[in-house]
């Protein structure tokens, strides 16, 4: 199993303003080996509240609250929880250059295997 910090699971904050998305994600999310959802947000403002509560590993964020809007949510999670790691869900990569502070785009049309794979990673190369 591919653990966090500290011989943990790697825990997970998921921030998508979509309910149904964010339902979606969280189900895989869940049902992979080693992770650990702790959190949800509808909101940029929320998601900060809850990585500084929870302090998660990685942060999966929807790429419609960053790009225009709050550009630098990656950096005011990092500010409250030094450790989280940023992942941008997007539809397109082009958001890799709209967004501050991610360690990794993922596109939605992933499966959602390569969202954990992707989790597992960024965690990896941050332990």
């Amino acid at each position: 199993m591919i653990r966090g910090a500290g011989g943990r699971a790697t825990s997970v904050l998921l921030v998508d303003g979509d309910v149904l998305v964010r339902k979606g994600l969280a189900a895989v999310i869940r049902g992979e080996y080693g992770l650990l959802m702790v959190a949800q947000a509808a909101t940029a403002a929320t998601s900060v509240s809850e990585a500084s509560h929870h302090k998660p590993d990685v942060a999966v964020i929807d790429a419609d609250l960053v790009v225009g809007r709050d550009i630098d949510l990656c950096e005011r999670i990092r500010a409250v929880s030094p450790q989280t790691r940023c992942i941008i869900h997007a539809a397109t990569a082009f958001v890799s250059d709209n967004a501050r502070g991610e360690d990794a785009v993922v596109l939605k049309q992933l499966r959602g295997d390569g969202l954990a794979d992707t989790i597992r990673n960024v965690t990896r190369h941050h332990a």
